[in-house]
């Protein structure tokens, strides 16, 4: 009983639920709309749906939605509704059904589905075939068996041939970057760049299972900085004052792009936060690449003169270490910026990159110069950092970078958006039923 006063709770005062609720009430036959703008013309007269009217105001007025039903007998059976501020009708037609916990949560996850799968087109992802030839046709629990979950193969920068696939640890300068790679036989190169703090798991390949996604080789590298400093938070593939573990990576990419002889307009970095400014970084000294960088950081001055206790001569001459502002006027290398500004930090880094090309902040999908396509959203969540495109979202930016966009290029764009919205409230809504939950057994 207490778990479904919490549930309908929840579901009363949530605008989407609410409106799955109304359905279902309108399906019941209870609220009769033309009995009830006969017995209350003052409804008629002012032209309010009758149904929205008894939901929201009717019942707290005492009327009744039909003469099948009785708003005040309802209410002195259960007194708990009215101070909770639920609608009788809305209990009557929920409270003896599995529909308040199964079939009425199916209602409101479809509700919030953005669009079909014939409205997708080619963001679907095809079936995964097995092809012996092409591991990477495999499924991605197959690959993961193949490539990750294996021991680290140790090999020098210099040494690095076809043969090293899988999981590497490749020794560079003073450092040893833990790596994989996922070969294929197309002729391009995706590299993604750890995005994660000195507290997390080392090495963490984030996102590698897009490599089913993506037709190329892809390169995974996460910091070793990470489990090098002692530091908490993100160590921005820094390295330290006199080794700049960023240079060391272009490195490594270079030398995976002269391996597989793979031209830099084929090769296309993507990362995250931390990962975002080590992909912006190297994207810069890769002219003609691509760039998708997801909440990236974009001045990271004031950490580490904090973190390393820098002095003001340490910082002008590492700055370019530390400010990836001017990296973006290079015309060569495409780049897409995204940043969810419902977080302050973003918002601060989006601002700070914007405002060096003398532009204010504004929402939606814009050119901030003839290289720069930039995407700016506003997206409450319970970590609004964490709000970031997908594979099917970033495989579309791909496909849009360095053209001119259409209005379907627009639409579809928005409408991906608002798919990480409803994903972001449902979140928001399970947490919220967790805490509650969490309450209530205290």
């Amino acid at each position: 009983m207490l778990i479904d006063r919490i549930l309908m709770k929840l579901f009363c005062k949530n605008e989407s639920l609410r409106r799955v609720i109304y359905n279902r009430v309108s399906k019941s036959g209870l609220l009769n709309p033309e009995w009830y703008l006969q017995n209350y013309t003052d409804v008629a007269a002012a032209n309010i749906d009758p149904l929205e009217h008894y939901l929201r105001y009717g019942w707290k007025e005492g009327r009744d939605p039909s003469d099948c039903f009785s708003t005040q007998k309802y209410l002195e059976k259960y007194s708990w509704l009215k101070k909770e501020n639920i609608c009788p009708l809305t209990h009557y037609c929920m409270k003896d059904s599995n529909d308040f916990k199964s079939s009425l949560w199916n209602d409101f996850f479809k509700s919030l589905l953005p669009f079909s799968k014939q409205d997708k087109g080619d963001l679907i992802a095809e079936d995964v075939k097995e092809d012996d030839e092409n591991p990477k046709s495999e499924t991605w629990g197959f690959i993961k068996n193949k490539y990750l979950n294996i021991e680290s193969k140790e090999v020098n920068f210099e040494d690095l041939d076809k043969t090293c696939v899988g999981r590497l640890r490749i020794g560079i300068g003073i450092t040893k970057f833990e790596a994989c790679l996922l070969p294929s036989k197309v002729k391009k190169l995706y590299v993604f760049f750890t995005a994660a703090g000195n507290g997390n798991n080392y090495p963490t390949f984030h996102r590698a299972s897009w490599a089913i996604r993506f037709d190329g080789i892809c390169l995974c590298l996460d910091d070793p900085a990470r489990n090098e400093h002692v530091f908490e938070g993100a160590a921005f593939y820094f390295g330290d004052k006199n080794h700049n573990y960023l240079d060391y990576a272009l490195n490594i990419v270079r030398k995976i792009q002269s391996v597989y002889d793979i031209k830099s307009e084929d090769i296309t970095f993507i990362s995250s936060s931390n990962g975002g400014f080590a992909a912006i970084y190297v994207a810069n000294r890769v002219p003609g690449c691509k760039c998708i960088a997801l909440n990236p950081r974009i001045d990271i001055t004031k950490r580490f003169k904090k973190q390393f206790n820098f002095s003001d001569a340490d910082i002008l001459q590492m700055r370019e270490r530390l400010d990836v502002t001017n990296f973006l006027h290079n015309e060569k290398t495409k780049f897409f910026l995204y940043f969810n500004n419902e977080n302050e930090l973003d918002y601060l880094h989006c601002k700070r990159l914007i405002n060096a090309y003398g532009k204010p902040v504004r929402n939606g999908l814009t050119c901030l110069s003839k290289n720069i396509m930039l995407l700016v959203v506003n997206i409450n969540a319970v970590d609004p950092h964490l709000v970031q495109p997908n594979w099917n979202f970033v495989k579309f930016i791909e496909s849009i970078m360095g053209k001119r966009l259409s209005k379907s290029d627009l639409d579809l764009c928005y409408k991906l958006v608002d798919n990480m919205r409803k994903t972001a409230q449902i979140d928001i809504i399970k947490r919220s039923l967790s805490d509650s939950l969490s309450e209530a057994k205290k």
